[in-house]
This record gives structure tokens, C-alpha cells and sequence, in this order.
């Protein structure tokens, strides 16, 4: 069994370093966002109020936190949102295999690091997404629920704080779900040992005033709703058909297995409810919601992966007899998923890699950036339209101030136009235009002399723009 979970670590390993040795350049929209977060958090000894604003108003100041804490790392930032994405990754692996041998034993702890290995592209969004807090919260709620199991207080009660702190869909749904199980817990009361008794008087009253906390306080999710306004980008039946098919029809049959198992009453129920909630939550499209199923899928991925390796360990053990068997049809299924897993990710890098697609940052985007840092004034402005995302890595990677204005705004038509309260104006101040996207307006081109041009290349244009031209 050595030999198997070493193994299945080994693959989880490959498949998340094929991340960034296949890519030169973060992909995901919201990997810039979380780097310019750190660097405000970081400033507490020059800037503390900014800071702690920084974490306070965060939806995800501990997996903020945890990313900030990377700075020692002697990479840039970029590298280092690369780094943490598998690090968090192979971390989620690592809790889930766990939890799986806790209720399932070892040959479920192999094969659920094998499952989750698998989901790094396609099937799950966070690396393409770059969203990072989520990824970090299913280590917490992996450990909230191996802590469950074991019937620990303190341990689990820790892990409980952690999972909305790290991130909100995620702290919510273990929260709700707990909140539904609560009656059913204390029903079981009679049945249930003296640790796990303990542990009930202390989780379930802590978890009532977190959710209400969540709930109604600081960054309440009600605020949001203003922004749900979208279709579903990948509805839920994508999944069904998907490579990942196999293990979703497992699921069920592992739901069984556990109900059945001897497993404690609580964690069979708590996850039975968390099961549920996340079938409803990313299959919303099918009831003609369709909000944030992109978001809301990885939280079904994460449970689909505990209940299939509890069902194909069953199904292993019980269909194949001998131990030669058994090992030549899981080396089979293992070395089919992972190929395919191989192919399917080295597909989606190469996308993201070729910069006629402009999938992420461009090669000629990022060397304006350089050029920038190394060649502007520490006390330089930098404005561009807000039109293109990857305009938000300026400030990470040139650490210059930045302003993003709408793409219609007339300072980018006539940059001294801005207003005489912008931080802009009157300032030592250049406007970049990323022409993947946008154009040159005409009075800018038409006035060399009064916006001079000091950079360009086929993606980037960068205009001073001088204090005297405001006269």
C-alpha cells in the first residue's frame, strides 16, 4: 500500500507541474488581481491602514494572507501565483487522501489523489480561471472533514474558521450544510461516542453564528446580488459528457457505500447534505438559473472525487480476486485517466501559450511592462482603459501607480482632460493603449508634439504626457 500512495502522489505531482513547465505566463483572469492584493497587504510598515483595509474588505483574506506570505519566495509575482496554484493544488490532493483514509482506508486515499490529479484543466476551472482562494479552501474543508470524522474539537473548530475566510461559496456551503445536518446530528446523539458528543456542543453553536456572521456582516453575499445577472459560460451537463464522465456515475454508488460504511454517523451525514448541495449548486443551469456555475462546479468536482474513490476501491476489491488482478486493471484505468488528463492539459497550455490567441498576457504587452519599470520615475502615473484585464498586471509588474478608466473616458481621447481631483492630473504622467483591443485615438496621434511617444511595439503604446501641456 506504500507503493500505491507514493505512486498516486507521484502523479498528482507530474500532472500539476505540467502547469509551469508548460507555460511561461500565469493564465486566468483574476491571477493579476490577487498579485496587486498582496502587494497592498504587504505595505503594512509603509502604508498600515491600506493594508489592513486590504485583508479586512477582501472576500478571501486568509487565502490573501497565504499568498502574500509567497513574497519570500525569490521569484516575481507572477511566478509565484504559478507556484501556488500547484501548490495548492497537490495540497488538495494531499487532505482529500487524508479524509479517504480515514473513512475509506488506504486504497481510497490512493485513488482519490489520482482522481483529483486528473482535474487540473477541462474539467476543473480554477487553474484557467486562476482563482486561487478556492483552490486553498478545499484543503481547509478536506481537513474540516477529516477532523470531523475523527470527532477532534479544537482541530475541526479551526478548520471551520478557516474554509469561508479562505473562500466564500465554499465557507457557505460547509456552513449551510452543516447548519440542515444539525438536527439530524443531535438525533443521533444516543449512537454517537463521548468525542464526537463533545465535539457536536462545541461545532454547531460555533457554526450558527459564523453563518450569521457571513451572512450579515462585513462582506455579506447579499451585496452581490446586484451582479448576477449572467448565463451560465459552461452548464452543468458539459460535465456528464466529459472525460470525467466515469467518475461522476460513480458518485452515487459511493454516496451508498458510505451511508453504509462504518464510517461515523456524523461525517456520513455532513457529507451526504455537502454532496447534495453541490449537485444543486453547480447544476443550477438545469433549473434555469444559471449564475456562477463556473464557480460553483469545482465545489461538485471536490465531492465527486471523495465518492468515486470509495466506489472504485469497492468495485476493484470486489470484482477482481486476486492481488495481480487487481493491480493490472488499476494500473489500466490509471495510465488510461492520466494520459488523457496529459493530453488534454498540454492542449489547453499550448492555447494559452501561443500569443495569436491572446488567451493571457502578451509577449509584447509584457515588454512594454519591463520597459516601463526600468525607464519611468517611481513617482510616474500610468492610465489605460479598463477595457483589457491584462492591463491590471502594470502595477505588479512595474510597482508604478496606475489608473484604469473607462474605455469611452475623455482623458484617453485628450489626456489632459482628466479631471482636477484625479490623482493624474498635473502629474508626471504617460497613458498606455494595449492595441490587441483598442485603438489610438486621433487627437493623440495627430499631436506628436504635444503627447510624445516614448514607447510602442505591435501590442503596447505608451504617450508622456507633460505637466506644461495642461496649460
Amino acid at each position: 500500500m506504500p507503493a500505491a500512495l507514493i505512486t498516486s502522489f507521484l502523479i498528482l505531482l507530474i500532472l500539476s507541474l505540467q502547469y509551469p513547465l508548460s507555460t511561461t505566463f500565469p493564465i486566468g483572469g483574476d491571477a493579476a488581481f490577487y498579485a496587486r492584493r498582496a502587494q497592498v497587504a504587504l505595505q503594512f510598515f509603509d502604508d498600515p491602514t491600506a493594508s489592513i483595509q486590504a485583508l479586512k474588505n477582501s472576500w478571501y483574506p486568509l487565502s490573501l494572507a497565504i499568498f502574500s506570505a509567497t513574497n519570500i519566495l525569490p521569484l516575481d509575482w507572477p511566478s509565484r501565483f504559478t507556484w501556488s496554484m500547484v501548490i495548492a493544488h497537490v495540497s488538495v490532493g494531499i487532505c482529500l487522501a487524508l479524509l479517504l483514509r480515514r473513512i475509506g482506508g488506504w486504497p481510497s486515499a490512493a485513488l482519490v489523489m489520482i482522481i483529483w490529479a486528473v482535474t487540473t484543466t477541462s474539467i476543473n476551472s480554477n487553474f484557467e480561471d486562476g482563482t486561487l482562494a478556492q483552490l486553498i479552501s478545499f484543503s481547509f474543508l478536506a481537513l474540516f472533514l477529516e477532523r470531523f470524522t475523527a470527532g477532534a474539537k479544537w482541530s475541526a473548530l479551526l478548520a471551520l474558521i478557516a474554509t469561508p475566510l479562505t473562500h466564500p461559496i465554499t465557507g457557505l456551503a460547509l456552513l449551510v450544510s452543516l447548519l440542515v445536518t444539525t438536527p439530524a446530528l443531535f438525533s443521533a446523539w444516543s449512537s454517537l461516542t463521548a468525542p464526537h458528543k463533545k465535539q457536536l456542543l462545541l461545532i454547531c453553536p460555533i457554526n450558527f453564528l459564523l453563518l450569521l456572521l457571513v451572512l450579515f456582516t462585513g462582506k455579506s453575499v447579499f451585496s452581490t446580488s446586484k451582479y448576477i445577472i449572467g448565463v451560465a459560460k459552461d452548464p452543468f451537463i458539459n460535465v456528464l459528457v466529459s472525460s470525467y464522465a466515469p467518475f461522476v456515475t460513480l458518485a452515487p454508488l459511493g454516496l451508498l457505500l458510505l451511508l453504509r460504511s462504518a464510517a461515523p454517523t456524523t461525517a456520513k451525514y455532513i457529507i451526504a447534505i455537502l454532496f447534495s448541495l453541490s449537485v444543486m449548486l453547480a447544476g443550477n443551469d438545469l433549473l434555469e438559473i444559471a449564475v456562477w456555475t463556473q464557480r460553483l462546479l469545482p465545489l461538485f468536482i471536490f465531492f465527486v472525487s471523495i465518492l468515486a474513490s470509495l466506489s472504485l476501491s469497492h468495485i476493484i476489491q470486489t470484482v477482481y480476486k486476486s492481488n495481480f488482478s487487481r493491480v493490472l486493471f488499476s494500473l489500466v484505468i490509471v495510465a488510461y485517466f492520466c494520459t488523457a488528463a496529459w493530453i488534454s492539459n498540454s492542449r489547453v497550455y499550448r492555447y494559452y501559450e501561443n500569443p495569436a490567441n491572446y488567451a493571457r498576457l502578451h509577449p509584447d504587452e509584457l515588454a512594454a511592462m519591463y520597459w516601463l519599470r526600468d525607464h519611468l520615475t517611481k513617482n510616474s502615473y500610468i492610465t489605460t482603459s479598463d477595457k483589457n484585464r491584462h492591463t491590471e498586471w502594470l502595477p505588479v509588474i512595474t510597482s508604478l501607480q496606475w489608473l484604469a478608466v473607462s474605455p469611452d473616458d475623455e482623458s484617453l481621447i485628450n489626456p489632459t482632460n482628466d479631471q482636477i481631483d484625479s490623482l493624474t492630473y498635473r502629474k508626471q504622467k504617460y497613458v498606455a493603449y494595449f492595441t490587441q483591443r483598442e485603438n489610438i485615438p486621433t487627437p493623440v496621434l495627430e499631436s506628436p508634439g504635444r503627447y510624445p511617444l516614448v514607447f510602442s511595439n505591435q501590442s503596447v503604446a505608451v504617450y508622456h504626457v507633460p505637466p506644461y501641456t495642461y496649460e
